[in-house]
């Protein structure tokens, strides 16, 4: 019966999100497995709260929209397999994902953001059983407080020198998703002393991952944590989120009028970099 209701509510979800997201032009369907786990159902249920914004605060509920959308022409244009040959065909549409990503930027409101951050970070906070993983999906999609954090780099630079500085560390550092371990990484001022642990942490992070989980599989089905592992699980990794991540309730929500150029620098740089790449294999500049 339990399970029933939980399917139940998992299809009110994803009418509510269908329904919502489906408004503007911008929507992409996204098909979803019928099973749900709690987990994943509480952060689902983030969808009431859209509904609730979407009522309330439309420039909240546009600017979720658009920060989602973000990256899609970009993300296509990223995948091309750069083995074959790239010609000019390739090339008008690298040069149109990157100006569609732009257009699409200047749209979203840095100020807004952070309400929204806001309104994310206090329903994740409602629950704290799923606390750990919650926090970590929100980092690893958004990355709000990192982007915070390097805009306050930006606007404490001396100079433009000190400024594009501070742009090549989040560029190295962009797929970084734990803030702490950010903050470690971006402290040494040598770039090539970031980039160089920054390789060595993702090497790392790749050999162990894998192994990782298939151990604790082990450890599971040998019953070596107990009929209770799942809690067992949950407990530490809870314990660790403020650690790793943050603690919300600390967070200044205050923004002067001038993040908003260093947000769109900041969100510019990693895309810029990546696009010029590429173009590196055409003859025109972009």
């Amino acid at each position: 019966m339990g399970f029933k209701i939980i399917e139940q509510e998992a299809i009110k979800l994803r009418k509510i999100r269908n329904r919502l997201l489906s408004k503007r032009q911008t929507y992409i369907k996204r098909s979803e497995g019928s099973v749900m786990s709690i987990d994943l159902k509480f952060e689902w249920s983030f969808m009431y709260v859209l509904e609730k914004l979407a009522n309330s605060n439309e420039d909240l509920f546009d600017t979720y929209k658009r920060i989602g959308n973000l990256y899609n022409d970009v993300g296509k244009v990223l995948s091309w397999n750069t083995s074959v040959n790239l010609d000019k065909a390739h090339h008008r549409e690298l040069v149109d994902a990157y100006n569609k990503f732009l257009s699409k930027l200047k749209k979203i409101e840095y100020k807004n953001l952070v309400d929204l951050q806001k309104e994310i970070l206090l329903h994740i906070c409602k629950d704290k059983l799923y606390y750990g993983i919650n926090m970590y999906r929100f980092e690893r999609q958004l990355r709000l407080f990192t982007i915070r954090n390097e805009i306050g780099y930006l606007l404490k630079a001396k100079d433009d020198e000190e400024e594009r500085y501070f742009i090549k560390k989040s560029i190295i550092l962009n797929d970084l998703h734990f803030p702490k371990l950010y903050n470690d990484f971006s402290a040494f001022n040598e770039i090539d002393t970031v980039l160089s642990y920054m390789q060595q942490f993702s090497s790392l992070k790749s050999c162990v991952i894998g192994p990782s989980c298939l151990i604790l599989d082990k450890l599971i089905e040998l019953n070596i944590f107990g009929q209770n592992w799942e809690q067992l699980f949950l407990d530490n990794i809870n314990n660790l989120t403020e650690k790793v991540f943050y603690n919300p309730d600390k967070i200044d929500y205050n923004v002067i009028i001038s993040s908003q150029e260093k947000f769109e620098k900041i969100l510019k740089a990693p895309v810029e970099f990546m696009i010029h790449q590429i173009a590196k294999m055409f003859k025109e500049e972009i």
